[in-house]
This record gives structure tokens, sequence and C-alpha cells, in this order.
């Protein structure tokens, strides 16, 4: 039996540091209890619930024991406070000085499962040491698991510590970003997050999140940065890092053309509380990008609409605006109109350069929905505000020539005809442009300038439609034909195998172009990563690879683009060539209607002949015309400025064909 010296020293064993060494000194309290006369007390089981022994067990003792205690208010607090469960403090009171005998237990909870009655005849000592036995398994387990819980504890406070150490990397790459290398920059925050696993709603994670983002950002390899960057944004605007991010996304994805369908969340995110031109910034691209990506105009006029007047994207945002109105599934030509116009006064009175093409591009949309509603004066009268030496005006003064055709004005027509033929616009591919110049001459009974006009078309366009044929059936992988059309761009190789007037056309497709712009940033990445990649080991070399999975998806798609715009190309000649057919056979009845005048008039002894013209065109010098003989010879300043001097021999033809009708 041991002395109360040393029961008192096995009971002081649960104050110590270790929760281990708590659970052995409970169980070394248990075998001084069944090895011992002293009496339990209130101490000993605050101690015991301490340690974590089990409910039962702690009941057991109490009750096998036959200790009565001292028992109150206060004594109920303070065992509740020490952690005694509500089902032991009821088995106390029931054992207090005083109190009936009762099953206590069954007080408190729903477990009135207490201690398994033991065999009969065992009296209260061997009870105590047959309880005690079958609850050492028990405690032994108990022990066992705390152990494990305070090694597992011990090991997460040490990865959290050194989690810690390796985020403070992070921390600093973040607080002197534009001093610290992008590339160390990178690796740390990269590899922050693969060792350490943080959840994605920590904020160690949303931060190494971030860096990477703005690392590859700055090592402008956008393709990589915009999708870690719109996870960023995406986080909301609550975040630290949200403008800073969404403004690097903007340039990301304007670069790599990152414009995914899940960037369609950007606008239920909360922006509200942010400064002004942040918001403007804000609605402008989401508007953009709702607009050209997802062709959902009523969510892009909404938020276009709230970009303010006092913006430099204001000139912008009402173009585009114009362009939806526009549009015929939206049909508010009005309102379009309105908006087109405001975007023309606002990107004049800026001084942002960039606006100078948003006011050309307004004009140019003004003069086509008046050349739709035939306005034709009107039309012609925005077709003339496109500057002369901007790249859209060959464009604007070719759309005019039609404008004067359907207005029924053949000397503006054949006029504008001369300026869209002149050298300054050979690149350029107007297929269209001689077929219409026979009209002309057609419908004013000029059948030799017809004729003419529709040779330079055979000349110029149809006798090349073999070479585009041969080259659209020579190729079975799409990236050809984009390959060989960069490879011609670039080199301007003069045996191409395809014809420089249809490469032009391809090169001038914005579609194309914008295809084009991707493919060359995305080669410049791969090429980029490559030399990189050795140093970042097997990061790297997943970097390079999907870089390099984008590239090949992006050369397709280009190359798609590239046969299908060729095959237009050829489709439109082959539909031209008809209608030159019909003109010439037009040409060739108008000739024999002549004939017969001619035969009448020799019949009668007159001469067939019909009053001839000095010069072909003339051009506008102040608001004089003045002739300008010299058919093959252009000034850049005044083209556009043409009219042509050939009368109307059709009123001539009628006026002799009237004298000799029989």
């Amino acid at each position: 039996m041991l002395s109360n010296r040393r029961r008192q020293t096995l009971l002081g064993m649960v104050s110590g540091p270790s929760r281990l060494w708590v659970i052995l000194g409970a169980l070394a309290l248990l075998l001084a209890l069944t090895s011992s006369a002293s009496a339990l007390s209130l101490e000993d089981i605050k101690r015991m619930a301490s340690a974590g022994l089990d409910e039962n067990t702690v009941i057991s003792i109490i009750e096998n024991s036959g200790d009565k205690f001292e028992f109150n208010d206060t004594v109920a607090k303070d065992l509740k406070k020490a952690g005694v469960s509500d089902r032991v403090i009821n088995v106390i009171k029931a054992h207090a000085k005083g109190a009936a005998t009762t099953d206590a237990s069954t007080d408190v909870g729903t477990d009135t499962s207490g201690p398994e009655p033991l065999p009969a005849g065992v009296g209260n000592l061997g009870k105590l040491m047959a309880q005690g036995a079958k609850t050492a398994k028990q405690q032994f387990d108990i022990a066992a698991a705390a152990t494990k819980r305070i090694l597992a504890q011990q090991k997460t406070d040490q990865d959290s510590a050194k989690m810690q150490l390796s985020f403070q990397g992070v921390t600093n790459a973040l607080r002197d970003f534009e001093n610290v290398d992008k590339w160390q920059a990178l690796a740390t925050c990269h590899n922050f997050n693969v060792e350490f696993k943080p959840a994605p709603n920590t904020d160690e994670y949303y931060d190494a999140l971030f860096c990477k983002g703005s690392a590859f950002n700055a090592l402008e390899l956008h393709n990589l940065a915009a999708p870690i960057l719109r996870d960023v944004v995406m986080y909301g605007g609550e975040r630290p890092h949200f403008v800073d991010a969404f403004d690097q996304l903007v340039a990301s994805a304007e670069a790599a053309a990152y414009f995914p369908a899940s960037l369609a969340d950007l606008d239920k995110l909360y922006i509200d509380d942010k400064y002004h031109d942040f918001q403007n910034r804000f609605n402008f691209f989401v508007g953009r990008f709702f607009m050209d990506n997802m062709g959902e105009y009523e969510r892009a006029i909404a938020l276009l609409a709230q970009v303010s007047a006092d913006s430099s994207l204001y000139p912008k945002a009402l173009y585009a605006t114009g362009v939806m109105q526009s549009n015929p599934k939206v049909k508010m030509y009005k309102t379009a109109v309105e908006n087109f116009q405001g975007a023309i006064v606002a990107g004049e009175a800026s001084e942002d350069k960039t606006d100078d093409e948003i006011v050309e591009l307004a004009y140019l949309a003004l003069a086509r929905i008046a050349y739709e509603a035939t306005n034709y004066d009107g039309a012609l009268y925005y077709y003339n505000k496109v500057s002369h030496f901007s790249s859209r005006y060959p464009q604007a003064l070719f759309e005019s020539a039609w404008t004067y055709f359907l207005k029924g004005d053949h000397r503006q027509a054949l006029g504008t005809f001369h300026s869209v033929a002149s050298p300054y616009y050979d690149d350029h591919y107007f297929p269209d442009l001689w077929v219409l110049e026979a009209t002309v001459y057609l419908n004013l009974c000029r059948y030799d300038e017809a004729k003419e006009a529709l040779q330079t078309f055979q000349d110029v366009y149809l006798a090349k439609l073999p070479y585009l044929t041969q080259f659209l059936a020579s190729m079975n992988d799409p990236m050809g034909y984009y390959q060989t059309v960069v490879e011609m761009a670039e080199n301007r190789s003069a045996n191409s195998e395809l014809p420089t007037l249809f490469l032009e056309a391809v090169l001038a497709d914005v579609e194309f172009f914008n295809l084009y712009h991707v493919v060359t940033e995305i080669d410049r990445e791969v090429n980029m990563m490559k030399e990189v990649a050795p140093q970042l080991g097997a990061f790297g070399t997943d970097l390079l690879t999907s870089l390099e999975r984008l590239q090949e998806t992006k050369r397709f798609e280009a190359g798609l683009k590239t046969q299908h715009i060729l095959k237009g190309i050829e489709d439109e000649l082959r539909d031209w060539d008809v209608t030159s057919t019909e003109v010439s056979i037009e040409i060739d009845i108008s000739e024999k209607d002549l004939d017969e005048v001619c035969l009448r008039l020799a019949a009668q002894g007159k001469p067939c002949e019909f009053v001839s013209e000095e010069a072909t065109v003339l051009f506008l010098v102040a608001d004089d015309w003045q002739f300008w003989p010299f058919e093959g010879e252009y000034w850049v300043d005044e083209v556009g400025n043409y009219k042509s001097y050939l009368g109307d021999r059709c009123n001539q033809v009628e006026a002799v064909a009237a004298t000799t009708e029989p």
C-alpha cells in the first residue's frame, strides 16, 4: 500500500507540462486508489477529469470508493470550472454527506449505462481492483492516442513555423516588387504554394498567387499571367490586391487575347467603393468583353453607359455603344447616330492620339448608316471626313465610289474609280472596282471603255484565280496556309505560291491580324521559356509544355482563318466573274443596237460619229474644276477629288437613232 507522500507525488504529476505525463499520472492515481485505503477527494476527481479519464471510469471509482463528499453550489462551480462533466457532478452530489443514496448517474445526459456490475462475492477492495483491471487498457489507449495527438500537434507547429518562415519570402517579394528579380520572385511564390499547399481561402495562398501572376506579367509572359490574375481578381474587391491585379489582368488579357467565358463573372463583383477612375476602367473593359466576346449587347451597353464623360475612355465607350446599337439585330439607329456623333466630339476634344482612330471609325460608321438608309448625300459627307492620309481612307474612298454609283452620279463615280485605281492603292483588294466601272461606262454607252475596264478586271484578278485555286488544293494542314502567308509577308518573295494580291487581302482581314498578333505573342513567350526552362526545373518544363500546346492550338486556329479567307476570295471572284460576263453580254447587245443605228445612218449617207471629249477626268481646285488630262498620273493630295468629264453618249445615240427610224 502506497504512502500518502508517494500518493501525492503521483497525483502531482498531473500538473506537469506534458499531457502524456498528465494521463500517466492519472493512471498512477487510479492504481494508488485501488491499493490504498485513503479516502477519495474532490481534488482527485478534478485531476482525473483534467487527465481525460473516461467518464464511466471516474463514476465507477466514485461509486466503488464508498466515500462521501462535501457538496454545495460553490463546490459544483469549482468542479465545473475544472472540467468535470455534469454527469460526474451529479454522482458526487448523490454521494454528498447527508444525501440519500440514489443512482445519480442517470440524472444527467442520455448515457445510463454506468459501470458494469461485478461478479457476486467480490469485496470492496476486490471490486476496485477488478474495475481498475478492466479500465487499464482503456486508459492505456487514451494515453497512446494523446501521445499521438501531441506528436501530431508538434509536427503541425513545426510545419506552421516553417511555412511562416517561407512565406516571409513571398511578403518580401511583394513589398519590394519593383526592385526584386522577377524570376526569383516567381520561383519563391510558386514554390511556396506547391510545398506548403495552404488552403485557397487563406491570405498566404492569395498573396503567393498574386505574386506569381504579377511576376509573369512583369516578365511579359502574358499567356501565363492572365489566367492567374483572373483568379486573383475573382477573390473580390475587398481583397488588398484587387485593383492592381485587375489592371495587370487587362494588360495581359489584351496582349494575349485572353477572353474566356469565365470573365463573364467579373460584372458580379462589387466595385462601388473603388475610386472613380478605376470604376471607369473596370466598366469599360468588362463592357467591351461582353460586346466583343459574348455578343451580350444589353449587358455591354449597360456597363459602357457607366463610363463617365470625364474619363479618357469616354469616346471609345460611345463608339462601342454605337456599334452595338447599329447592329441589324438591335436596330437602334437613331441612338447609334447620336453616340457616334458624341464619340467624334469627345474624340476631337481629347488629347489622346488614339482617339483620332475613334473619330475616323465613327465617321465611317455614320457614312455606312446613311448609305444603308439610301441617304447618299449624307454618306458622302461623312466619307469625305476621313483624312486622305489615313489607313482607312482607301476603304472610305472605295465605298464612296459605290455611293456615287448608286446615286446615279456617273461623273463622280468614274472620278472616284480613277482615284481608287491609283498606284497608292495597288496593295488593296477591290475586285468589284473594275466591274462597277465597266457598268458605269455601259450606262454612258461608252462601250470601248467598258470593255477596257472588264479586261483590266480579267488581267488583275481573274488571271490570278487559278493560282489561288491551286494553292488552296495544295495543302491538307490548315497550319500550312498560315505558315505560308506569314513567310510570304515577311520575305515578300516574287516567286511566291500565292499572288501578292491575295496575300494582301488576307493581311487586311481584321480577324486574321488579331490571330497573327496572338500567335506572334505566343511564339515570343515560347522562345523565352526555352531559354529559362532548364533553370526552373520541372516548373519550367511544365510552363514550356503549356505554352507549346497553346501555340499549336492558336496556329491551327490561324490556319483555319487563313484558309477561310482565301476560300472566300475564290468564291467572291467567281461571283464577280459571272457578273462581268453579264456586263459583257449587255455591252455586246448595246453595241449591236448602235451598229444598227450606224447602218441606218450609212444608208442615209450620214457618218456615224459622236462628240468626243478632251479629257477623262478633272480635279477640284478650290471651288473650281480643272481638266486633268493625264490618265496614268496621280497626285496624292488630289486623290479623291477627281471627276469624270466624259459625257453621256447614250443621249447622242438616242438622238441619232430618232433621226434614222424607218
